[in-house]
């Protein structure tokens, strides 16, 4: 903890600080140390430079402290489902990989995010946008399965990185394009609950059911009568770390279940010079559209003159709330 102590100093915060506090206290540092502001005064602007720089730095040792203990929380409740798998070497090491990809997705540090909010400005259309990150991860996919051998192979892993990002900044860029506010937390599991077959956008909930509000609009009278099922909020929801930390961890064993079958492919492919272009590349494009039309979804029901729930499939995660 020793260690630490400086970094909580330089944020201005306190030991015992959560990690929404960090964050906080880091996006009020960033503006007003942000260098930027200082381009009418070189020598102000260098010592600014500075501090951002000093800021991020903090910032970034107390988020990996924070999710180096999650993560080690996490290994602790969930690896012995996966014991009994340990004589497939290779199937645990595609699953660990997967397990990576997926943990990685929607996860922006703030200088990503400020980074994303001054490149979505260069568009107007969401198709656009699609687009370039569908090219981004397309191109290089087609090229080196087209190669295919221990070259294809070998560039799954670095695909993946660049799949994970391309999605996330995909995902968060539509949101921003349709004029939406952007929960970088919580969108993350609503965008992955949509992607994965768990909760689908209805604008009421059924009997029996348990929905997320996802905009602030009213519900229509004939909604109402129909509203029969338990109607959670999204400041609920991030008051109960149980429950996010339960419904993440079921999100991510099905989106590794569903992108298991495509990897699987386009290893296969990556020995098939030629053809093996046309698979790793659509596995590629398959991935991150996937992902951005799923948060072009949920963005665009935001907009919606009528409340917009995310019905849940599994009514089990209420009573973690």
């Amino acid at each position: 903890m020793d260690g630490l102590e400086q970094y909580y100093q330089i944020l201005e915060i306190s030991t015992d600080a959560s990690v929404d506090e960090i964050k906080q206290a880091y996006r009020d540092l960033a503006q007003i140390w942000h260098p930027d502001r200082y381009a009418y005064n070189p020598k102000l602007q260098q010592k600014a430079e500075a501090k951002f720089k000093s800021i991020n730095v903090a910032y970034e040792k107390l988020m990996e402290h924070f999710e180096e203990c999650t993560s080690n929380d996490f290994a602790n409740d969930v690896q012995p489902d996966y014991q009994a798998h340990t004589n497939d070497e290779s199937s645990n090491e595609d699953e660990g990989m997967l397990t990576k990809f997926v943990k990685g997705l929607f996860k922006l540090t703030l200088k990503d995010q400020l980074n994303l909010e001054s490149d979505i400005k260069r568009f107007s259309s969401v198709f656009w946008w699609k687009a370039e990150r569908l090219a981004a991860v397309g191109t290089p996919g087609a090229i080196t399965g087209a190669i295919g051998g221990p070259v294809g192979l070998a560039a799954i892993p670095p695909e993946l990185v660049l799949c994970e990002r391309n999605a996330t900044i995909g995902a968060f860029g539509i949101g921003h394009l349709l004029g939406c506010h952007i929960d970088y937390n919580l969108d993350r599991e609503i965008i992955l609950a949509i992607w994965a077959g768990e909760g689908t956008l209805e604008t009421r909930v059924p009997a029996g059911k348990v929905g997320i509000k996802i905009n602030n609009k009213a519900p229509s009278a004939s909604a109402s009568r129909g509203l029969m099922g338990a109607v959670i909020t999204s400041s609920l929801i991030k008051g109960s770390a149980k429950f996010l930390a339960k419904l993440s961890a079921k999100l991510i064993s099905k989106a590794v279940a569903k992108i298991s079958a495509k990897i699987a492919a386009k290893t296969g492919g990556a020995a098939i010079p030629v053809l093996g272009g046309f698979i790793s590349g659509g596995t590629n494009v398959w991935l991150v559209e996937g992902f951005m039309d799923a948060a072009e979804q949920f963005y665009s029901a935001q907009n919606m003159s009528q409340a917009v729930y995310l019905v849940l499939k599994d009514n089990q995660l209420i009573s973690d709330l």
